[in-house]
């Protein structure tokens, strides 16, 4: 008895282990082998995939690799081939962003395109799509949520970079270099490091309200921005304030750029600064102001005229060829020979001294933040107060409308009695001198009738006289309804209905 329920149990164990272990396994190594089937390589190259979803022949000889957890869920495809396609086309297959659990995607094949409509259910943090013939940035991939690095070097990519390019939820890392991108470098408000090497970028734009996060990364990560190579001129000091833990500044080959300004102290975290290659002919001595600058160059600056004096950080190293030194102060750079240079006299580094200026520093958005994270505070305190005077006021203004369409209507009807009563006293006025011109009338025609009976009987002439007046008054007299428009008259009757 005892040994038939052990092997119930074990029965249930290993239907649980196929179920929910080796299923997942089977899961994602049968759709990775469907996906394989319909990949040709274009230079020779075949795909090699055994039954455990091993590469195998020549993909093991190059840096592809697939990598799956201890469950067999897929949590890394590597492909590095020459040329690939997909159903004839040279395209990333959509499952590869359909799996659950795959966190790193690295393709180098001669990719040109990517799908629009990829899930973004998937924990993806790391695309690298280096060395491929991209051609328009793929925008898709901003619905990522758990992107952090993306590397789209090497590339084909043109035009210039959209507001859209701000929508990545949680990237850090960003590597645009040796493209062919023009215009703004918009930086997303959580990205920690750009390179943008190789452009043709004229500008640099932080287009959120909020203070970088960066500054939140201070104490254990270090951003480092390129941009060398570009078309930036000497505005890029104003834009390079909204980041004000910039460590690493590459300006380098940008041959607009001809000054830098006394903002630079601004950036008190910078530890390299390289403008060497461009077209300087004058550095602000606030630059000497920097705490911890560790990396100084500058070469190849033929135009530029620079006394150098001991900068804050003792242990800086200096790139200085091919610049006008107009003196060097003794231990300003580690690398240095002094012989090479006129030793600066101390009325020389005085004056240096006293060119630099206070730190100028852009308007912080901090206040801002506060006054807006005070509302929100408030808005949340008081949600059952705001509600109340909500319904209150509606209230209110319900009342407000019923009084004021209530006495519109007295009012109307008070206008209407006003006209009838008015209509009224006119058509009784009317009336009275109608009677008093008819009575005269008749009192004429009765002193003529009387002339002509005066030989009849006075009885009879009086009687004749009274009917005539009777008759003459029927023939002559107006209705009082005569005297009032239909109208009126029809006013009267639905008054008095109401």
């Amino acid at each position: 008895m005892a040994s038939f329920f052990s092997i119930v149990i074990l029965n249930i164990i290993y239907n649980f282990i196929n179920t929910f272990v080796y299923s997942k396994e089977i899961n994602d190594c049968s759709k990775l082998k469907s996906m394989f089937s319909h990949y040709d390589c274009i230079k020779g190259e075949a795909f090699c995939l055994t039954d455990d979803c091993l590469l195998c022949g020549d993909m093991i000889n190059n840096n592809s690799e697939l990598i799956f957890d201890n469950n067999g869920n897929l949590i890394s495809f590597v492909l590095e081939v020459n040329g690939i396609k997909y159903y004839n086309k040279s395209i990333i297959p959509k499952i590869l962003f359909e799996y659950p659990k795959l966190k790193e995607l690295r393709i180098y094949g001669n990719i040109e395109d990517i799908p629009k409509d990829i899930s973004d259910n998937n924990i993806i943090e790391s695309i690298s799509l280096s060395s491929n013939v991209l051609k328009t940035f793929p925008y898709q991939l901003t619905k990522l949520k758990h992107l952090e690095y993306l590397d789209l070097s090497l590339n084909e990519l043109s035009g210039s970079l959209n507001k859209n390019f701000v929508n990545f939820q949680r990237i850090k890392r960003i590597d645009l270099g040796y493209n062919n991108l023009t215009g703004e470098l918009i930086i997303p408000e959580t990205l920690e490091h750009i390179d943008a090497t190789q452009n043709k970028f004229n500008s640099i734009l932080y287009l959120s309200d909020h203070r970088s996060v960066l500054q939140e990364f201070i104490l254990y990560l270090n951003p480092y921005r390129t941009v060398r190579n570009n078309d930036f001129d000497d505005k890029v000091f104003e834009d390079i304030q909204d980041f004000e833990i910039l460590t690493n500044l590459d300006l380098s080959n940008n041959m607009k750029i001809t000054k830098v300004p006394s903002t630079i102290s601004s950036s008190s975290f910078l530890e390299s600064f390289d403008i060497s290659n461009c077209n300087v002919k004058e550095i602000s001595s606030n630059i000497f102001k920097l705490q911890k600058l560790k990396e100084f160059s500058i070469s190849n600056n033929t135009n530029l005229n620079i006394s150098i004096i001991n900068f804050k950080n003792k242990y800086v190293y200096c790139d200085i060829e091919d610049v006008n030194v107009l003196c060097y102060e003794t231990g300003s750079c580690k690398n240095v020979k002094i012989e090479e240079y006129k030793n600066c006299t101390q009325e020389e580094i005085n004056n240096v001294i006293k060119s630099q200026t206070p730190d100028i520093i852009k308007p912080k958005k901090e206040e801002k933040e506060k006054q807006f994270k005070n509302i929100n505070i408030f808005l949340n305190n008081n949600i059952n107060l705001i509600i109340f005077l909500s319904i209150f006021l509606i209230l209110i203004l319900i009342i407000i409308s019923i009084n004021y369409i209530c006495n519109k209507k007295r009012n109307n009807n008070d206008i209407i009695i006003t006209r009838i009563e008015t209509k009224r006293l006119t058509s009784n006025n009317n009336i009275n001198k109608n009677y008093e011109n008819l009575s005269n009338q008749n009192n004429n025609n009765n002193f003529s009738t009387y002339n002509q009976t005066k030989s009849n009987n006075k009885y009879n002439n009086s009687n004749t006289s009274v009917t005539s007046l009777n008759i003459n008054q029927h023939q002559h007299l107006q209705r009082y309804s005569d005297l009032i428009d239909d109208d009126h008259i029809g006013l009267i009757q639905r008054n008095n209905y109401k």
